[in-house]
């Protein structure tokens, strides 16, 4: 299995956020090195960005490539599955496994345990998720707070499983 890093350069909100330094290293860094220490037989970073390429290959991480990314699938408007889809159709990978470079917790244990579940059940695809104890407020146009739970029935931590 492969594995596809989108890291676009042009984020708006965090310029340059995937080579932010994040305890001493680069974000990207800490995908990479789980990446590298699991099962993958490749990874693939898609990017537009010239500075981000120069600080992924400076890792000189073996298995790692850094590709680059059309026009198309870099804009504020292009999505994930955009960026998938472009990698698939012009690398020709049968299997990939997406990993966000905004995932600093990822482990190996956690490639190689998806790896090891995709192989094993008969599905086309797998996605991680987490259960969350959500206990929100939002605020209307007005400044009022709007709670997003039963107000009657307010979930505890203590009741959470997740």
């Amino acid at each position: 299995m492969v594995c596809l890093i989108p890291a676009r350069g042009g984020s708006k909100s965090i310029p340059l956020k995937n080579i932010a330094p994040v305890n001493g290293k680069p974000l990207i860094w800490w995908v990479l090195n789980s990446a590298i220490d699991s099962k993958l037989e490749r990874i693939f970073v898609s990017t537009d960005s010239d500075e981000i390429k120069k600080v992924v290959e400076s890792f000189k991480f073996d298995k790692v490539s850094v590709i680059s990314r059309s026009p198309e699938t870099a804009t504020d408007e292009a999505t994930t599955e955009s960026v998938m889809k472009e990698f698939i159709n012009t690398w020709g990978f049968k299997d990939v496994m997406l990993i966000q470079a905004t995932s600093p917790l990822l482990t190996k244990e956690h490639i190689n345990g998806a790896i090891d579940r995709y192989e094993r059940y008969p599905h086309d695809s797998l996605v991680s998720l987490i259960k969350q104890h959500n206990f929100r407020w939002e605020i209307d146009d007005n400044f009022n707070l709007i709670p997003k739970y039963d107000i009657n029935n307010r979930p505890r931590r203590q009741d959470h499983d997740g």
